[in-house]
């Protein structure tokens, strides 16, 4: 077993004779019983019961209720240790002595079932499981005065000005880079749309231009098509190939079959890389995500496709699991520092409505994904919506949230199965509808 004994009575000494301040509260939460040994945990369950009933501690009101060999040991710790080191650092150092024993238990379990067992999966899920309880973070971040963040802010707005931070990524479509601006790098990117609205092949042009543009890795999760497929896609929205013309080679133009050289040339040295798994969990992607980081700390963007098809935890009702992944991906973005692509689902309210184009409201159990988004996108078509007198071979990509910058729709053309730039208007308008100027925060 490991030995935190040191531990265990500096953090007892430094809560008791230091008393129950915010920070010593926060240690007592990271610790638990089974974290103490002997008369270590008479100590620590008895101190925990005084704060949770009196919300304070010292060590007078906990020696009237210790037997007295407890007290005399407890006035030894606090003669000791009550002045060295602090009760939230070794807190911290329990947690992590806790988590290293259940990691070399996990690896013991496996070791002896590994010789038996042939199912590949079981052995993810369980190294999946020892990356969790290794990489789970026990640093607590503590509420910091305006001032001293100012200093950290001015030196931020000097770096972007000098140019040596990173102000966040562009798509490297002309078209979309006006109309949404710099995508930051924790920012969570919704695109919504119903079957066959090409929702699935915005974020894959997105995805991949961001990845050319910036000569940087990318990693798309697709839990829908088969990594071939994503391959097939990509190279017909780079080589300018009609959607579908690649799965009956024989009708292909001399043209699409240049362009296809074309692509695989551009696409065979790139850095995009694709987890094709059908079942993922919201708990293998985390986890995942976290070890490329590792390897590839320089990756641009993350794109799951799509959301409402990943395995979720278990909770009462769908909203409730996909309001929980999406949160949960939130903070990822913000911990690894690179924005994720989000494909998701609509329901069906849109189709009841006079008016077809899709609203944030109609995301498929979608609270938690409008909430967390810093934007929010639609690829919408009319042909696809039932619009009969729409506009066929245009899109329009309406935007639902811009938590940076102004909301605004655009119009794209869309031929042989790709979205592609355009001057044209939608039915005459120039798309920068009024009811969407409202602050970039709604």
């Amino acid at each position: 077993m490991i030995n935190t004994e040191h531990y265990q009575d500096t953090f007892l000494a430094r809560l008791i004779a230091g008393g129950a301040t915010p920070e010593n509260q926060v240690a007592l939460s990271l610790v638990e019983p089974n974290d103490f040994s002997y008369t270590r945990h008479i100590i620590y369950t008895k101190a925990a019961s005084i704060v949770g009933s009196t919300g304070e501690v010292s060590l007078e009101l906990i020696l009237s209720d210790l037997e007295t060999s407890e007290a005399m040991i407890l006035i030894n710790l606090v003669r000791d240790w009550g002045s060295s080191g602090s009760a939230l650092g070794s807190a911290k150092a329990i947690v992590k002595a806790r988590k290293l024993l259940n990691a070399k238990q996990l690896l013991a379990e496996m070791a002896n079932r590994i010789s038996s067992i042939n199912d590949a999966n079981w052995l993810v899920d369980e190294i999946t499981a020892l990356n969790d309880e290794l990489s789970v973070d026990v640093e607590m971040q503590m509420p910091k005065l305006i001032g001293d963040i100012i200093p950290e802010f001015v030196e931020d707005i000097e770096q972007r000005h000098e140019g040596t931070k990173e102000l966040g990524i562009k798509i490297g479509i002309p078209t979309i880079d006006e109309n949404i601006g710099h995508i930051l790098m924790t920012d969570v990117i919704v695109i919504g749309g119903a079957p066959g609205w090409g929702k699935t092949e915005f974020a894959l042009k997105c995805l991949s231009s961001v990845s050319l543009t910036y000569d940087r890795p990318t990693l798309a999760f697709t839990l829908e098509m088969s990594e071939q497929e994503i391959a097939q896609r990509l190279i017909a929205i780079e080589g300018d190939i009609r959607g579908g013309a690649m799965r009956d080679p024989r009708g292909m133009e001399q043209s699409e079959w240049t362009g296809m050289t074309s692509a695989i040339a551009k696409l065979q040295d790139s850095k995009i890389y694709i987890d094709d798994k059908a079942d993922v969990s919201i708990d293998e992607i985390i986890a995942k995500t976290k070890m490329w980081k590792q390897k590839h700390p320089d990756i641009a963007a993350i794109m799951i496709d799509y959301i409402q098809n990943v395995t979720l935890g278990k909770f009462n009702t769908r909203v409730e699991a996909i309001n929980d992944a999406s949160r949960r991906l939130k903070a990822l973005a913000k911990e690894i520092n690179c924005p994720i692509f989000l494909v998701s689902q609509m329901n069906r309210e849109w189709s009841k409505r006079g008016s077809k184009e899709p609203n944030n409201q109609d995301l498929a159990e979608g609270s938690g994904l409008e909430r967390d988004a810093s934007i929010i996108l639609f690829p919408y078509r009319d042909t696809e919506a039932g619009v009969t007198d729409g506009n066929s071979d245009l899109a329009k990509i309406i935007t639902g949230k811009n938590r940076a910058n102004e909301k605004k729709d655009w119009v794209m053309e869309w031929r042989d199965g790709h979205f592609y730039e355009t001057k044209r208007s939608w039915g005459g308008n120039n798309c920068f509808t009024p009811q969407n100027k409202k602050p970039s925060y709604i």
